[in-house]
């Protein structure tokens, strides 16, 4: 097993609060490893660079914004604070984790776009299909990938 790995293991229950970098200050997100070691990082703004500069040039007062494939809702909470009061955010997210921090996320958020979290995989065809979220195990390593069960284009 690698550090990296082993520093997974040890932290993934582990849930931090933490306030979103400028101009985006006025958010706070709950944040956690299993959305990736870069969210305990010193600074939020070295997280993701370039989704907060999207975040900033794209979303306008009064927006709305669909995330999908929220993680953490780094986008979403940065879209909501750029959106202002009379923006909307939908954040969409299938892990339930993720789902249950975004929740918490948006509980603590005021002032501005208010996030609504739709815990659900989002997919190229109308179908219903078995969802399975990996958690990196050493016995996940060797298994075998699997085609999505809802199309061969999609990403869920």
């Amino acid at each position: 097993m690698g550090v990296r790995s082993a520093l997974e293991r040890a932290t993934h229950r582990i849930v931090v609060q933490r306030r979103m970098p400028p101009p985006f200050s006025a958010a706070r997100i709950y944040v956690s490893t299993e959305g990736g070691l870069r969210y305990l990082a010193r600074t939020m703004a070295d997280a993701d660079p370039v989704l907060l500069r999207l975040a900033e040039e794209v979303v306008r007062p009064g927006s709305t914004v669909w995330d999908i494939g929220a993680n953490v809702g780094l986008f979403s909470f940065a879209s909501a604070v750029a959106a202002g009061p009379a923006g909307r955010v939908l954040a969409v997210e299938p892990d339930p984790v993720m789902a249950r921090l975004l929740r918490r996320s948006a509980a603590l958020n005021t002032g501005h776009a208010p996030v609504e979290v739709l815990p659900a995989a989002v997919c190229d065809e109308l179908s219903v299909a078995r969802f399975h979220v990996g958690r990196p195990t050493t016995s996940m390593a060797s298994a075998p990938a699997r085609r999505p069960a809802c199309g061969p284009r999609s990403s869920c």
